[in-house]
């Protein structure tokens, strides 16, 4: 039988090292979300093509999210950008069938549309800002971040209980 100071031993050894996973975890999804949100355009894939098929969908995920997919002429990918208000009417009316658009997208592994679409450029205007894309990024970069930190700070926090108790004779 484990005495009871052994016991508070293991729980504080476990709790950091749950709250140090976590927040490694938290760091690097932030990382990850910061990378991408400032990855220049030249290090994007480009595809130029003609708009095959466009619409408004919710995706297959869990989250189904809606959003504005378009398929263009000769890439295997289904290309998809996800705006938080759902609003896609301007996109919708832009991007017809037919139009040749050029594309900036992250290439995905998946066969659900992929929602890493930075830019849409058609005839030399941008349709799709991939300022929306970066900022929607950051974003998650902070939440990610702040979360990390605040796993960290927690479990300080809780471990500052038994500080007084190991010191007291």
């Amino acid at each position: 039988m484990l005495s009871a100071k052994l016991k508070v031993k293991f729980k504080r050894i476990s709790s950091y090292c749950a709250a140090i996973i976590l927040s490694t975890a938290c760091f690097f999804g932030s990382y990850l979300a910061l990378k991408d949100a400032n990855m220049p355009l030249k290090d994007l894939d480009s595809y130029q093509g003609v708009i095959i098929d466009k619409g408004i969908i919710f995706t297959k995920s869990k989250t189904r999210a809606k959003v504005f997919f378009f398929k263009l002429a000769g890439l295997n990918q289904i290309l998809a950008t996800y705006n938080p208000s759902k609003s896609y009417n301007k996109l919708d009316s832009a991007l017809n069938r037919g139009d040749h658009v050029k594309v900036y997208y992250k290439p995905a592994l998946s066969t659900d549309p992929n929602v890493e679409t930075y830019r849409i450029e058609k005839n030399g205007e941008i349709m799709l800002n991939d300022l929306g894309f970066r900022s929607k990024e950051s974003i998650v970069a902070g939440i990610a971040l702040t979360g990390g930190l605040l796993i960290l700070a927690l479990s300080f926090r809780e471990d500052k209980k038994y500080w007084k108790k190991e010191t007291t004779p």
